[in-house]
Formats: C-alpha cells, sequence, structure tokens
C-alpha cells in the first residue's frame, strides 16, 4: 500500500516536472523571439512608423 502510494506520487513528480520543463521551453521561446535580432529589426522599424504618425499627427496640429 505504502509501496504504492509512493509510487504513484513519483509519477506525479515526474508529470509535473515535465510540465514545468516544458513551460520554461516555452518560455524562453517566447524569449528569443521578443529579444530576438529579428524582432529588434520590428522594433525599431514600429518604432519609427510610431515617430512618424506623431510627427504628421503633430504637426497638422501645429
Amino acid at each position: 500500500m505504502i509501496a504504492k502510494i509512493i509510487n504513484q506520487a513519483c509519477k506525479l513528480k515526474i508529470k509535473i516536472g515535465s510540465v514545468i520543463s516544458t513551460t520554461s521551453n516555452i518560455k524562453k521561446q517566447i524569449a528569443n523571439f521578443i529579444y530576438g535580432e529579428a524582432s529588434l529589426k520590428r522594433l525599431k522599424m514600429c518604432a519609427m512608423i510610431f515617430c512618424l504618425i506623431n510627427f504628421i499627427f503633430y504637426s497638422e496640429r501645429g
């Protein structure tokens, strides 16, 4: 009986461990995507477009 409980607990630990490792892998992939070189270029482009829109918007109002 006790051995069964211990066995179940070990199986559960392994399951939880694998879930945690997969979530950390996903987090790493997301971080790589966000901080990656390609996304940096995308961020710069978005910033430039945003500045351009702001410039047009404020120059029309002013």
